[in-house]
């Protein structure tokens, strides 16, 4: 018994283990190009058959997968024509057509994303999203309500501080796009009223959802190649088990985590700067890297230095006090290897002794269970047998 107590105990107080450094996988697609922007950051990737999402075992190849507007094989492109002149003689559909499973597909993305994996989905491919989780909500119940105009978007959460920006423009460039009204249980990342053939509304047009140990961003706009929203929302999933690997960092000395931004230096770029939120008292900010060492600067807002660290190894973490309620921080390629994501997690709170919290509770645990177990052994209720037991004819 007391071997399971303390077997139990160290469960507790041992942090979960983040998801394997698999690769990258983008969905093959017809409109939104996202290897584009991962090959402009020089990320690994492969490029995957709408078919190959069929079977389960694709996705432990991965550590996220990106699923872009247009991952359905349109209509006309299933379908043989014979024609002469001006006269259709016969249609038909090709010999290699193929009609994907949405269910078994949507499952399998459901048990990816539960069991730790980040994925990405924009416009058209919220079908797989929305029958995976159930999440969205749309105005009259239809889904492409959107029409082409400009959106001047307000920013929220991790975006701002990424970006350095509070309000977006967005340049919607087609008619029906995935106008959503609400997506429950998930965090806005940018929203902006937007017209319908039913008049002005106003909903979210991208979101981060967390479910299981994973997370997935849906974004309705995409129609930007590069630009920093879409930047954010790539590197967002890409680089998400290095802010797992942070967040850890954090969690080991209890402190509250304030934000998480994941990103890579790319090519004609000499530093990248993003802004935290800071607390009264201890603040700490944690860099991991993939590949190279990174160098990180911190200044207060009036760009007055703070502290720089330039430690040689894949990760740094930086403690300090401020009366500000932001900082900013400088990330420098530190050789001339820049390429590799980075992740940067800022967290507030006195850092005593690590694992403090955990070895408390699991303190705790033990002593409630060893009381229930005397209780069981030697309550003075308990009635005693001794010697043998006679029955009476």
């Amino acid at each position: 018994m007391l071997k399971k107590i303390l077997l139990a105990c160290l469960l507790f107080v041992m942090p979960a283990a983040a998801h394997s450094e698999k690769k990258l996988a983008v969905v093959d697609s017809k409109f939104d190009r996202v290897e584009i922007v991962l090959r402009n950051m020089e990320l690994e990737f492969d490029l995957i058959r709408q078919k190959d999402l069929e079977d389960p075992v694709t996705f432990t190849r991965y550590r996220a997968v990106y699923f872009p507007c247009g991952i359905d094989e349109p209509i006309e492109q299933k379908l043989s024509v014979l024609a002469q002149r001006a006269s259709i003689k016969s249609v038909a559909l090709k010999p290699d057509y193929y009609e994907p499973d949405r269910k078994k597909i949507s499952s399998n993305i459901k048990q990816f994303i539960e069991d730790g994996g980040s994925a990405y989905f924009s416009d058209y491919s919220y079908e797989y999203l929305q029958e995976a989780f159930d999440i969205f909500r749309f105005f009259d119940d239809f889904p492409y309500m959107g029409m082409t105009g400009r959106i001047e978007a307000r920013v929220m959460g991790d975006m701002p501080r990424f970006s350095l920006k509070s309000k977006m423009a967005f340049y919607f460039t087609h008619p029906g796009w995935i106008a959503v009204k609400s997506a429950g249980d998930s965090e806005i990342l940018s929203e902006g009223e937007f017209d319908t053939p039913r008049g002005r509304k106003k909903g979210p047009i991208s979101v981060i959802i967390k479910r299981g140990r994973g997370e997935a961003i849906y974004t309705s706009y995409h129609s930007t190649v590069y630009s920093e929203f879409r930047r954010f929302n790539i590197c967002r999933i890409a680089g998400r088990f290095l802010i797992t690997r942070a967040e850890n960092l954090a969690k080991k000395w209890g402190q509250d985590i304030t934000a998480r931004i994941a990103d890579s230096i790319t090519e004609g770029e000499t530093h990248r700067i993003h802004y935290l939120p800071v607390r009264k008292g201890n603040n700490s900010i944690y860099l991991v890297s993939e590949n190279y060492p990174h160098q990180i600067d911190v200044f207060d807002a009036r760009m007055s230095l703070i502290e720089s660290r330039d430690e040689r190894k894949k990760s740094s973490l930086l403690d300090f006090s401020s009366d500000d309620d932001y900082c900013y921080v400088k990330i420098y390629p530190s050789s001339s290897k820049r390429f590799g994501m980075y992740a940067i997690v800022s967290a507030s709170g006195s850092r005593l002794f690590p694992y403090l919290y955990r070895i408390i509770f699991g303190i705790g645990a033990a002593v409630i269970t060893g009381g229930i177990v005397w209780f069981i052994i030697f309550s003075p209720g308990r009635r005693k047998y001794r010697g043998r037991f006679h029955l009476k004819k």
